[in-house]
């Protein structure tokens, strides 16, 4: 069991074991401390990541990691594009297509951290 969920930014992958639920808040938060870094992934990514670890689930061998590559199992991932400063979500059953995006900007201004069925059903990405 798990609660997994996945980051890409450029072509890191950024892993949770556990916090799919938060995620979104995670990568928002991320995004808002680093507004000075969107234009270098480098450290965008490790602020966003600095955001993912949650020190309940914070286990020296399992809980997060790093790769180049989707994990196999994930609830969602959100892909993030430093150039056009947007975030796509992408569900586990989609086929590639992202389902729904935002503007950097869009995304910080969001109430709460989930996609809601209205999100998607008036989706364009």
């Amino acid at each position: 069991m798990g609660a997994r969920a996945q980051v890409k930014v450029g072509e890191v992958f950024l892993y949770t074991h556990w916090g799919s639920g938060t995620l979104m808040t995670d990568v928002r938060n991320g995004l808002s401390q680093g507004q000075g870094r969107w234009s270098d992934p480098e450290y965008l990514t490790r602020i966003i990541f600095d955001n993912m670890k949650n020190p309940e689930f914070d286990d020296p061998v399992t809980g997060y990691g790093i790769s180049t590559y989707l994990h196999g199992d994930v609830d969602f991932w959100l892909e993030i594009d430093c150039d056009k400063r947007k975030i796509y979500y992408h569900h586990y059953s989609d086929d590639g297509e992202p389902r729904i995006s935002w503007t950097f900007d869009s995304f910080l201004n969001r109430e709460d951290g989930m996609v809601t069925a209205s999100e998607l059903e008036h989706a364009t990405a």
